[in-house]
C-alpha cells in the first residue's frame, strides 16, 4: 500500500512540475493534501487533489482515477477529489 501512494504522488508531482501553468493556478492554495490515521488494526490513507474541471489538472485526475480505480476509493467534490487507500 505504501508503494502505491508513493506510485501516485510521483505522478501528481511530476504531471504539476511538468506544467508550469497548473502550478502556478494553483500557487495561491494547497492543490494536494495527505492524511493519515494510523490505529492498531488499521492504516488509513486519503489524498486530496485540488482540480478545476475546465483544466488539463482535471484529465489528469481521471486519468489516475481510471488507472488505479481497483486500488482506491474516490469521492469527487466541487473542486478536488479525495482518494483513500484503506487495507
Amino acid at each position: 500500500m505504501t508503494c502505491l501512494l508513493l506510485k501516485i504522488l510521483d505522478e501528481a508531482v511530476s504531471f504539476f512540475v511538468a506544467n508550469p501553468s497548473l502550478n502556478s493556478q494553483n500557487n495561491q492554495q494547497s492543490w494536494i493534501k495527505i492524511y493519515s490515521t494510523q490505529q492498531p488494526q488499521a492504516l488509513f490513507i486519503k489524498i486530496q487533489f485540488s482540480y478545476q474541471p475546465d483544466s488539463q489538472n482535471y484529465q489528469f485526475v481521471q486519468n489516475i482515477a481510471e488507472k488505479y480505480k481497483m486500488a482506491l476509493t474516490l469521492k469527487q467534490q466541487n473542486d478536488s477529489v479525495i482518494w483513500s487507500l484503506q487495507p
